[in-house]
C-alpha cells in the first residue's frame, strides 16, 4: 500500500503538533513559507488552515510578534551596551518626540507642493539675460 493511502495518517494533513511545530518554527524567526516546509507542508496549505481556524491564524500572528520581539529585545541590549546605531534606532522609535533624526528633512516648496528642480543652465541664462542692458552707442550696431 502505497504512503498517501495507508492508515497511519496522511503526510500533508496539518495535525495539531505540525501546527505546534510550525508556531515553533515562526518564533525563531522563520518565515511562513520557510516555517511550512520545515514541517512538510505547503504554505497555502497553513493559509487554508489559518482561514479556516481563526484561532490558529491568532497563534500565527502571535508567534511571529514573538520573534519580532526576541529582535526588538537584542537590539536594546546592544543600545545599551553602547552600539550607536542601535541607540539611534531605539531613541528614534520609541522616543520620537525628543529623539527625531533631524537629517531627514521633509522639504516642499511654496505653500507645501513640490520643489520645482530647475537646470543651472537655465538659472544661468536666466541671470545673464536679467544683466543684459540696451547696448550703448556704436556698440553691436556695426557702425564703427
Amino acid at each position: 500500500m502505497t504512503e498517501r493511502g495507508s492508515k497511519k495518517g496522511k503526510p500533508y494533513k496539518l495535525t495539531d503538533k505540525k501546527k505546534e511545530l510550525y508556531l515553533d518554527a515562526l518564533r525563531r524567526g522563520l518565515r511562513r513559507g520557510a516555517a511550512a516546509e520545515s514541517i512538510g507542508m505547503k504554505r497555502w496549505a497553513i493559509r487554508r488552515a489559518a482561514i479556516s481556524d481563526p484561532e490558529f491564524a491568532a497563534a500565527i500572528e502571535a508567534a511571529e510578534l514573538d520573534a519580532v520581539e526576541a529582535v526588538e529585545d537584542a537590539l536594546y541590549d546592544a543600545a545599551l551596551s553602547g552600539n550607536i546605531v542601535a541607540i539611534q534606532v531605539v531613541l528614534y522609535n520609541r522616543a520620537p518626540g525628543r529623539w527625531a533624526d533631524r537629517r531627514n528633512l521633509k522639504m516642499t516648496g511654496a505653500d507645501g507642493g513640490p520643489i520645482k528642480i530647475v537646470q543651472w543652465r537655465e538659472v544661468l541664462l536666466t541671470k545673464e539675460e536679467a544683466g543684459k542692458e540696451e547696448p550703448s552707442s556704436g556698440e553691436g550696431t556695426g557702425s564703427g
